[in-house]
């Protein structure tokens, strides 16, 4: 639907901005110019994989002056070409990225190849060089991210005690002073919908132990008293299943922090916590209560019903 707005942009050209932004950021400014018109143009490769075009003539005066002033009359097209080629580097420039050990191939751009389309430039020594190819980006720069991207981007932890499988007309009655029985014990820390470990705490303090789904096993208890829905003869609203989730907390880290806290970091628990568990039901915000013990079951008694605007 937008296509036709947007503007189009294809892997060449992709490789070529990340090549220009880096560089310009290391204060190496490139301009993009397109081809002179009216001249012959000298096209080559290079060993490390990028490729460029220069005017042969302001080559051979910076190279060979005595010949500048006689070429092309003096010098044939393939001896100017055997000339460039028999150097062993016959172009110098700055840019890291650039750096070669020799010319692989030259040849006289055609006519058919020159168009309007501008081209980063590098003011070499021995003239301008166009460059047509670059090698694929290698993530040259990436020190100089932005400080956001080293560490201050910002990760919502949530602490989640447990679950449980709920059902729509259970939902709709319920009422403060209800308990909701937890009926799956989790200790997830979730983030995005993804578990990357899993809390312990010891009233005052909370460690993380970093989730590796492969290593995981279920403890005891885990998948302790849970209602298999399907096997209800429940129709319509009745039939879409409900997850309950039992919040104890939300914490905004730092990505660095987050690390940290995966690496065996510690974390204060929040005074109070148990006394405000956010219950979601399929991850929206639906009530708010206190944990307690039901006949040695773990549950929520309610206390706050949210009125269907709040998100967890």
């Amino acid at each position: 639907m937008f296509r036709s707005r947007l503007r189009q942009l294809s892997a060449e050209e992709r490789v070529f901005n990340r090549y220009l932004m880096h560089w310009n950021r290391s204060g190496q400014r490139l301009n993009c110019c397109a081809f002179p018109e009216g001249k012959k143009l000298l096209s080559f490769t290079t060993d490390s994989g990028w490729c460029g075009v220069i005017d042969p003539l302001v080559w051979l005066n910076h190279v060979q002056p005595d010949y500048a002033g006689l070429a092309p009359q003096a010098l044939r097209d393939d001896e100017i070409v055997a000339l460039f080629l028999a150097m062993p580097q016959p172009l110098s420039l700055s840019p890291d990225e650039l750096a070669y050990q020799r010319i692989v191939t030259a040849s006289w751009l055609k006519e058919t190849e020159k168009s309007s389309r501008k081209w980063p430039v590098v003011a070499a020594p021995q003239g301008f060089i166009w460059l047509t190819a670059l090698p694929a980006w290698q993530g040259q720069g990436q020190g100089q991210a932005a400080p956001l991207l080293r560490g201050n981007l910002p990760v919502r932890l949530n602490f989640e005690l447990g679950e449980s499988q709920f059902h729509s007309p259970g939902l709709h009655q319920l009422t403060c002073g209800d308990v909701l029985l937890v009926n799956r014990l989790t200790h997830w820390v979730t983030s995005q919908g993804k578990k990357l470990g899993i809390f312990h705490s010891s009233g005052e303090d909370m460690t993380i132990e970093a989730y590796d789904e492969s290593l995981h096993q279920p403890e005891a208890g885990e998948e302790d008293v849970e209602v298999d829905w399907q096997q209800t003869t429940l129709q319509g609203r009745s039939a879409i299943p409900i997850k309950l989730t039992f919040l104890l907390e939300q914490r905004v880290v730092s990505f660095d922090e987050c690390e940290q806290l995966l690496n065996g970091g510690v974390i204060p628990c929040t005074p109070g916590a148990e006394e405000s568990i956010t219950v979601l039901a399929n991850g929206m915000a639906v009530a708010k209560g206190a944990l307690i013990w039901l006949d040695d079951r773990m549950g929520v008694e309610i206390n706050t019903l949210n009125d269907g605007s709040g998100h967890g």
